[in-house]
């Protein structure tokens, strides 16, 4: 058996994935993961998970600073002055974020890892709006894949921060990242749940952290992967509100979830 662990999109929502994580690890589970993937702060969690320890981690998640989401302007300020140009500039900027991948990220350990974070390309450096849709109707209409699956372990460690970043940039809320002549955008805009890498690494168990309730179809794509699929039941809340209560909660969340589930379904 070969273990793969999905780290899906969702925000601020993203601290119930650790209290998923923390579950698998009480059960034995999570030590015997042998790739991961990532979209958005699926991502940002996939490579923490993979390089620190679980209750730093955690720890993390619990004291995030008031103001990881920061504007320098008002927002109609700023949809008056820069229009569509506000679709790759952002509302927001990454700087609380950078300073947290740099602050607890442990490369000398990820780049032992086998960790795939999730990007999607849209259009050369300096292109615009237009140049979104264009992709986007490449992507889903001409089946001209636009979606990145890097191995964090194959870059620099420059580039590693840069990808993380850019698989969290939400279009209009955050800039979009630019890389080799490229715009990059959150890997959730073209795949916001990444089991495809894991499957193509060969991975027949695959566990999937959703930060959703919607609809997955990926079961029936693979048929011969066994796939655990750990979600809530009830809403996650805003993906945009950053608290250390509500992280404690998605957190609770999570770990009752997964226990819920192993008790119920076998995974090794």
């Amino acid at each position: 058996m070969k273990l793969g662990l999905c780290f899906s999109g969702g925000g601020a929502r993203g601290a119930y994935q650790i209290g998923v994580c923390m579950a698998l690890k009480e059960a034995g589970i999570l030590d015997k993961v042998e790739y991961y993937s990532g979209t958005s702060i699926g991502a940002v969690n996939a490579a923490l998970v993979a390089s620190i320890p679980l209750e730093e981690v955690k720890d993390v998640w619990f004291n995030m600073p008031d103001q990881i989401l920061y504007s320098t302007e008002n927002f109609f300020k700023r949809i008056a002055k820069e229009k569509t140009s506000i679709v790759k500039n952002g509302i927001f900027t990454f700087e609380s974020l950078q300073k947290i991948l740099k602050n607890h990220i442990n490369l000398e350990i990820l780049l032992k890892k086998k960790v795939f974070v999730t990007l999607s390309r849209v259009g050369s450096d300096g292109d615009g709006l237009l140049s979104f849709i264009s992709t986007s109707y490449r992507h889903y209409f001409k089946h001209d894949t636009q979606v990145i699956y890097s191995p964090l372990w194959e870059q620099s460690e420059n580039n590693i921060y840069k990808q993380i970043i850019a698989s969290c940039s939400i279009p209009v809320v955050f800039p979009l990242q630019r890389m080799d002549g490229q715009q990059f955008a959150d890997g959730g805009v073209y795949d916001n749940v990444p089991v495809l890498p894991l499957v193509k690494a060969g991975c027949d168990t695959i566990i999937v952290l959703h930060l959703d309730r919607l609809p997955h179809f990926y079961k029936k794509h693979y048929p011969d992967v066994s796939f655990h699929p750990i979600k809530s039941r009830h809403s996650l809340g805003s993906i945009l509100k950053f608290e250390d209560k509500q992280s404690a909660t998605r957190y609770d969340m999570g770990y009752k979830d997964c226990k819920k589930y192993l008790a119920e379904n076998q995974i090794l």
